[in-house]
């Protein structure tokens, strides 16, 4: 097991270095322009909220996933806030801060794709992990190793 820990490591390491690094996204900062915010402990309602940031306080977003977004108060507080809660919020030049919807084309034109994949199949423990890399629309070159342990 430790062998195939050790193969998968070195695959997702050499895969990560063929792939072109990701451009440094530039953070936003948002001004609170609600009563407040609140800020969960994760990306998702579930999730329990923190921290409060009242009206007139700035927020630091640090990243997005999907519908929901890092930030981080003047404080050095972080949470997760959802976006119907960044749209009332005010960017420097007053206005709402520049939400954009994932379209189609950022979801089929990304060039590369790395996971890891463990569970169950038939009674029997298995990791798996994978690497893709498009070449071109039409072409991708694909790496999967996977270990199953049990009968």
């Amino acid at each position: 097991m430790k062998r195939l820990l050790a193969t998968v490591a070195c695959c997702l390491v050499a895969l990560g270095s063929v792939a072109p690094a990701l451009a440094d996204v530039a953070s936003l900062e948002v001004t609170v322009a609600d009563p407040f915010i609140s800020l969960h402990t994760g990306p998702g309602r579930g999730y329990p909220v923190s921290v409060v940031v009242a009206r007139g306080e700035r927020v630091e977003v640090l990243k997005r996933r999907t519908d929901w977004f890092k930030v981080r108060d003047a404080r050095g507080r972080e949470g997760w806030v959802h976006r119907d809660e960044m749209a009332l919020t005010l960017a420097d030049d007053g206005a709402p801060p520049p939400i954009e919807d994932a379209g189609r084309s950022d979801f089929v034109e990304h060039r590369r794709e790395l996971g890891v994949l463990f569970g169950d199949f038939g009674g029997a423990n298995v990791i798996s992990a994978y690497g893709a890399y498009a070449l071109n629309p039409q072409l991708a070159a694909n790496l999967t190793l996977s270990h199953v342990v049990g009968n």
